[in-house]
């Protein structure tokens, strides 16, 4: 497995996708899917109090191992650590072997292009998606940061938002969600969008690591699925990666 498909790259595939009605799901993980893919006990803890405000029921931690064991299976364009990343923490090197394992006992089905997991980024930074936005006229958008109005005011060619809210990543909140179950609501979006056939539709979704089955059941209804994670926070002007970042670090929104 190595890189060999660019931010372009990506652009033209999706806009090809949309435009035959073929589907397609841009999918990346992290550091943060291996710990849950693998409970590394000494970080599982933690992490999902970050992520969601609490700890993991066993059922819970089950169905998201195997929420993401199906994504993975179902991505067409899949994202790969570069050495930087692999030099910080060896759990991103780890992605090469659940990967491997994965394609080991799926080879008939795998074939895939290989992103970088900054590709989101790429995406954004290159001009790519928006040139993307350019050429739609509606999206569906799953995301804690509802950026209907930004759209459509930056891209008037983009005459419907199908949204859909659910929590953020609880670390970088101010104001902590108590209410919403972050299961129960995957699992409410994910019916609702595989209630009618998504061909020539595109999806740009930001889950965290719980809601990447979002991607692959809005892809496997025929649509296009980008997975474009904290690029949501970038748009409404929060900082929640790299240097500097925190719950009340702000930026120029990006959208």
């Amino acid at each position: 497995m190595k890189i060999n498909y660019t931010s372009e790259e990506i652009k033209k595939s999706v806009l090809m996708s949309l435009e035959t009605s073929k589907k397609l799901f841009m999918l990346r993980m992290g550091d943060g899917e291996m710990i849950l893919a693998n409970n590394v006990e000494d970080k599982i803890s933690s992490f999902t109090i970050k992520q969601i405000g609490r700890e993991l029921t066993e059922d819970e931690l089950k169905l998201t191992q195997n929420n993401m064991i199906n994504s993975v299976k179902s991505s067409t364009i899949l994202g790969l650590p570069m050495s930087h990343h692999i030099r910080k923490n060896s759990l991103w090197e780890s992605l090469f072997d659940y990967y491997e394992n994965i394609k080991n006992l799926n080879k008939d089905e795998w074939d895939k292009k290989y992103c970088s997991i900054n590709s989101h980024f790429e995406l954004l930074n290159n001009g790519d998606l928006f040139e993307i936005f350019r050429h739609i006229n509606k999206i569906v958008v799953v995301s804690p940061r509802n950026i209907s109005e930004q759209l459509q005011i930056r891209f008037p060619n983009i005459e419907s938002v199908e949204y859909y809210s659910l929590p953020s990543e609880q670390n970088y909140e101010v104001i902590k969600n108590t209410d919403i179950n972050i299961f129960n609501r995957i699992d409410e979006i994910s019916k609702s969008l595989s209630s009618k056939k998504r061909g020539g539709e595109l999806l740009i979704f930001g889950a965290g690591p719980f809601g990447k089955i979002i991607g692959s059941v809005f892809s496997e209804s025929g649509g296009v699925s980008l997975d474009l994670g904290s690029v949501f926070d970038l748009f409404v002007g929060k900082v929640t990666r790299g240097k500097g970042k925190g719950a009340n670090v702000k930026i120029k929104p990006l959208l």
